[in-house]
């Protein structure tokens, strides 16, 4: 994907992001799926993030979430659970809880209902 006006926490612009690899795997009753992400900056050197999402438990009812990003020998995890509501309109309606740490290293909470589209 290339990007025409992306930047990255640091201002730095972005011009191209690519996903090489990707692999699912189910341990017991957890979905795991885990990458790489390489980000090319338009000045100075790439960045390679190594990632992994679980979910465990039923996106279509209660589920565990937790996102774990490595970047620079630093490890970020966030963690959230969600509560399916409804489909309305073709969107699954979700509700959030959890916290976490944004791109700037802040903590951030999420307490919200949420709605996306069907694949």
């Amino acid at each position: 994907m290339s990007c025409s006006n992306c930047f990255d926490a640091k201002g730095r612009k972005i011009t191209k992001i690519s996903v090489p690899h990707t692999e699912t795997y189910k341990v017991g009753a957890t979905n795991v799926t885990e990458g790489v992400t390489v980000v090319q900056f338009k000045e100075g050197p790439g960045a390679i993030l190594n990632w992994k999402y679980i979910i465990e438990g039923e996106t279509s009812s209660n589920a565990s979430i937790t996102y774990v990003i490595q970047h620079s020998g630093k490890t970020i995890t966030n963690k959230f659970k969600t509560k399916y509501i409804d489909t309305i309109n073709g969107k699954k309606i979700v509700h959030v809880e959890g916290s976490g740490l944004n791109s700037n290293g802040r903590v951030t909470t999420a307490n919200k209902d949420l709605s996306y589209n069907l694949r």
